[in-house]
């Protein structure tokens, strides 16, 4: 197996989740904690599995969809079923989130054709999540794995709290303001300072007047 990044949080993973091994590969000893997505992706982290890969060799696969997602970090492994096709297990991370309306067309390498599983984080810790799809990915000590060992260290501090909540529900759509709406309400909000400053006025010249009409 060829992990590249830090080994030893890599086996200080393995140690905690029962040596990084599952008898048959069973996902749920691994607790992935992650939701199955149909047709949209809105996330940052994800754990994608191809299906039915055309690609024999992990280290051209692993080349091809570096060029395909250059700015992404990565962690994979191929598995091989027992008819002679293989699938790829990839847990990705994205440097801000990546929003896909049509995630198995966006993501498949071409001449591909196989199914794509798309999974995330659904109220889990991102480090949880990172842990639990790298060492499925590694399991059985296997040796086809490549990418590099993405580091889940959680982080201290008022920031890191806000960070992490935001990354429990980082799947979700976000309320996107459009530019007419953001106008209307900085009109509104002009309107009621103005409205302070006459207010104000007013009390410094004639304190038993509090009422103004605008």
């Amino acid at each position: 197996m060829s992990v590249s990044g830090d080994g030893h949080e890599f086996m200080e993973v393995k140690k905690r989740l029962g040596g990084g091994k599952s008898p048959g590969g069973d996902e749920r000893e691994y607790d992935l904690g992650t939701k199955k997505l149909d047709g949209t992706l809105h996330a940052k982290h994800a754990f994608v599995t191809f299906e039915n890969s055309k690609i024999l060799s992990a280290g051209e696969f692993h080349r091809r969809f570096q060029v395909k997602f250059p700015t992404a970090e990565m962690f994979g492994s191929r598995e091989w079923h027992a008819d002679g096709t293989s699938h790829y297990h990839v847990v990705m991370r994205f440097p801000r989130r990546k929003h896909f309306t049509n995630t198995r067309k966006s993501l498949l390498l071409d001449g591909e054709d196989g199914e794509v599983v798309v999974r995330v984080s659904v109220n889990k810790s991102i480090r949880s999540f990172l842990e639990g799809t790298q060492a499925y990915c590694a399991r059985d000590n296997n040796p086809d794995t490549f990418g590099t060992w993405m580091d889940p260290r959680t982080r201290t501090g008022t920031r890191a709290k806000q960070k992490d909540r935001e990354a429990l529900v980082e799947s979700e759509p976000r309320v996107r303001i459009t530019p007419r709406t953001k106008r209307k309400h900085e009109a509104l909000a002009e309107a009621k300072r103005n409205y302070e400053t006459k207010r104000q006025k007013l009390r410094e010249t004639d304190p038993r007047r509090i009422r103004l009409t605008v």
